[in-house]
């Protein structure tokens, strides 16, 4: 006998990538997610695209660079045409997946943050 279950079906998991927003278009020759990379109380545009190949290129709109330049990550942003950066990994931490690249160039967003409070924080 089969059991019936009342109420609303489980949705599928999101993934981390999902959870904030970002969305999936599929074209002929790759993969493009489109969101927003965040951090404390902001919010900066970015898409994502994935190649057939499997690589991943990550770009962000007009970040907070001269915040990024007091980082070590400084030299991983590339500046591209109308406002936009192309960010690039160290060999030794190129993302696996999308998410741990935008988990990743959200904690250097958040890192840049952190140095500029502590730098406006008398000691």
């Amino acid at each position: 006998m089969t059991e019936v279950r009342k109420g609303q079906p489980l949705a599928a998991p999101k993934d981390y990538a999902e959870e904030l927003g970002w969305v999936r278009q599929r074209t002929a020759e790759s993969i493009v997610f489109t969101g927003y990379f965040r951090a404390p109380a902001l919010r900066y545009r970015g898409w994502i695209l994935q190649e057939q190949s499997g690589k991943f290129n990550f770009f962000i709109h007009r970040p907070p660079i001269e915040l990024i330049r007091d980082t070590d990550s400084a030299g991983c942003f590339h500046p591209k045409n109308d406002g936009w950066w192309l960010i690039t990994f160290k060999p030794d931490a190129q993302p696996a997946d999308i998410a741990s690249g935008i988990a990743a160039i959200q904690k250097v967003l958040r890192k840049a943050f952190e140095v500029r409070l502590a730098r406006r924080t008398p000691q």
